[in-house]
């Protein structure tokens, strides 16, 4: 089945093929056998015909993703979905997918794609679990930590507050709040 799927992710003409009701089913079975005989298991091949013969061949791509989650829920395998800012190395790669693997206890397959929208760092999408670590991310977040200590800086009576290094929040004289 991988194999199926790998072609069709690869070949928008092949999709169309199996989507378009025009196309004579004779000529699907043919397209179907001149791919895939000798290259999927025998099996394989008389469930994409049997699509076919039912008017069912529309369904080809919904079926082998549904085919591929399941497969990979019953092994235990979940696919991350990665965008970068820069293309990462193998070892980055192999990195990062131990690093998930530890934070998922799954197995990991990785999707990796380059994107130009993004100034730094990595975001990852596991199912509908998002890991934000772009540095546009980090930025907002560093950006609210710091709003939310300044309004912290202002004490109940309205006299602002300053931090000492180790004895927490002070008024402007010095005495401490604590």
């Amino acid at each position: 089945m991988r194999a199926v799927q790998q072609s069709l992710e690869d070949s928008r003409e092949l999709t169309l093929l199996f989507e378009r009701p025009i196309v004579q089913r004779a000529k699907k079975r043919a397209v179907v056998e001149e791919l895939f005989e000798g290259r999927v298991e025998p099996l394989t091949l008389r469930f994409l015909k049997l699509l076919i013969k039912k008017k069912r061949d529309a369904l080809v791509s919904d079926v082998m993703r549904t085919y591929r989650a399941l497969r990979d829920e019953q092994r235990g395998v979940v696919t991350a979905r990665v965008r970068t800012a820069l293309p990462l190395d193998d070892t980055e790669r192999e990195k990062l997918k131990s690093e998930l693997e530890d934070l998922t206890g799954q197995t990991v397959r990785l999707e990796t794609r380059q994107d130009e929208s993004l100034i730094g760092g990595v975001v990852v999408r596991i199912g509908d679990t998002v890991y934000d670590g772009s540095a546009r991310h980090q930025l907002e977040s560093l950006h609210d930590r710091m709003e939310e200590r300044a309004l912290s800086d202002y004490s109940g009576d309205g006299a602002p507050t300053a931090h000492g290094p180790d004895d927490g929040p002070q008024t402007a004289d010095g005495s401490s709040t604590a």
